[in-house]
């Protein structure tokens, strides 16, 4: 009983050292490139600094050569990824369907993101949008004041290749 409580706490220490085991001790020689390794989520917890949220009511119209694709795609997921600076990707998955037959399309923009303020990259060129903000709003009650925060939503339209993509966004809670 004891031999087993031991070697299952030595094999819980192993997995625990494992991550610093595998990059090593660093050295005058330790490349950039394994110290960003070793950093990676700690860089990208800093880098995602977005105020704002993407809803799961988006959508996008697409109107393809043929037709038989043609119309309304739900969005399905999506994924902001940082590059430098304050620019992201953002990759995009709308599903659709239509009888037995399910139709996909995957789209992606480049943004830019400040405070308030989001540039996006399209195929026409740049979008530029003001987000809003969080209102803040009193409410008198029978006991004092209440305060009551609301998040406005917007529509962000974005031409793509063949159709428009309607990105609804509101601040982050």
């Amino acid at each position: 009983m004891v031999a087993k409580t031991f070697r299952l706490a030595f094999i819980g220490l192993l997995c625990w050292l494992w991550p610093f085991l595998s990059i090593g001790a660093p050295t005058e020689k330790t490349g950039l490139s394994e110290i960003l390794s070793a950093f990676r989520e700690e860089i990208a917890q800093a880098r995602i600094s977005l105020n704002f949220e993407i809803l799961d009511s988006s959508y996008a119209k697409f109107d393809f050569l043929g037709g038989f694709a043609d119309g309304r795609y739900q969005l399905k997921a999506y994924r902001i990824t940082p590059l430098k600076d304050g620019v992201y990707r953002l990759d995009l998955r709308f599903e659709k369907k239509k009888g037995l037959l399910t139709y996909r399309q995957k789209v992606f923009f480049y943004f830019w993101h400040h405070q308030n303020r989001i540039v996006f990259l399209t195929p026409k060129g740049k979008k530029k949008f003001l987000l809003p903000e969080e209102e803040i709003r009193l409410e008198k009650t029978s006991v004092g004041y209440r305060i009551i925060k609301t998040y406005p939503e917007i529509v962000i339209k974005l031409p793509t290749e063949a159709g428009k993509v309607y990105l609804k966004v509101r601040p982050a809670k």
